[in-house]
C-alpha cells in the first residue's frame, strides 16, 4: 500500500506474461482474486503484501504444475525475437509519454521495469505498457497466441491479469531496484540486457 505521507519517486513494475505466476501460487502472489474458474480448484488466491521476491520460496512444486496444466491456452513463453519486438513497443510507449526509463529486462514470461514519477496512475501505465506490446507484436504477425485465435478472429491476451508495482521512496530504493532488474536475467542464466531507452540513472 502506498504511503501517502511520502512522495513516490519511481515504481519498479513487474509485468507477467499468461500463464506464468497463477493467483493461487503456493510460493504467494499479488492477486487477491482468482478469476479463472479453471484454477478456483486449486485454492483461493495467496497474496502476499511484501516486496521481496518469493521465487525461491518452498513450496509445492506438483501443486503449482498441476494448476498451470488446466489453463485454458499453454503458458506463454516469448522467444528472443518476440521479447524484441514487445520491447520496440514499450519502448515507443514510454517515448511518446515522455516517462523516464532507468532500469528494463524482458524474459521470457515476464517483464521488469524501473520508472520514474510520471503522475499518471502506475496501473493505468501497466495496462498501456502491455498494450503496446501486444500491438507491435500483432502487427508483425508475431504474437506468442497466434494460433489460438477464436472463431470471431480475437487472440487471446498474452499477459496475465493486472500488474505489481512497488513504490520507490529514495535515491538508495531506485539503486537497488535499477541493480535487481539489471540482474534479473543473469539469474535464469540469460545475458545482462543492454536497451537504447534506457537512462542512467544520476543520483542527487
Amino acid at each position: 500500500m502506498q504511503e501517502t505521507q511520502r512522495p513516490v519517486l519511481a515504481f519498479h513494475l513487474i509485468l507477467t506474461c499468461y500463464g506464468f505466476w497463477l493467483p493461487n501460487d503456493p510460493r504467494g502472489s499479488g492477486s487477491t482474486e482468482v478469476w479463472s474458474d479453471t484454477l478456483k480448484p486449486f485454492g483461493p488466491a495467496t497474496y502476499v503484501d511484501s516486496s521481496r521476491s518469493v521465487a525461491r520460496k518452498p513450496h509445492d512444486n506438483r501443486l503449482r504444475l498441476l494448476a498451470k496444466s488446466s489453463l485454458q491456452y499453454p503458458q506463454v513463453r516469448l522467444t528472443g525475437a518476440q521479447a524484441r519486438v514487445a520491447a520496440i513497443g514499450m519502448a515507443n510507449y514510454l517515448k511518446n509519454r515522455q516517462i523516464v526509463c532507468h532500469a528494463f529486462a524482458i524474459m521470457p514470461e515476464h517483464v521488469h521495469t524501473v520508472l520514474m514519477q510520471m503522475h499518471r496512475d502506475i496501473s493505468r501505465v501497466a495496462s498501456e505498457l502491455k498494450a503496446a506490446a501486444t500491438k507491435e507484436l500483432s502487427v508483425r504477425r508475431m504474437h506468442p497466441n497466434e494460433t489460438h485465435r477464436d472463431a470471431d478472429g480475437k487472440v487471446p491476451s498474452m499477459w496475465a491479469r493486472g500488474e505489481r508495482h512497488v513504490y520507490l521512496f529514495t535515491e538508495d530504493d531506485i539503486r537497488r531496484r535499477i541493480k535487481y532488474v539489471q540482474d534479473n536475467p543473469t539469474f535464469a542464466r540469460l545475458p545482462r540486457q543492454s536497451w537504447t531507452f534506457v537512462e542512467p540513472f544520476i543520483e542527487h
